[in-house]
């Protein structure tokens, strides 16, 4: 699985990452702790989708937003 991450509308960082089926069945869904350490900072306006969004649409979100 290729994860993405963005910083105001422009990809920054990508990642690849192992898919588990326990992680799929996991209701533990959290933002911002790590394996090991938690994140020292401020998150907002976080969002779920169903399916992958491309780059013009985070962009696009990003913009609707300014």
């Amino acid at each position: 699985m290729k994860l993405y991450g963005y910083e105001n509308g422009s990809r920054v960082s990508s990642a690849t990452a192992l898919y588990s089926s326990a992680v799929a069945s996991s209701n533990n869904f959290k933002i911002g702790l790590g394996h090991n350490n938690s994140f020292s900072g401020l998150i907002d306006e976080v969002r779920v989708y169903n399916r992958a969004l491309s780059s013009a649409e985070v962009k696009a979100l990003y913009n609707m937003g300014r």
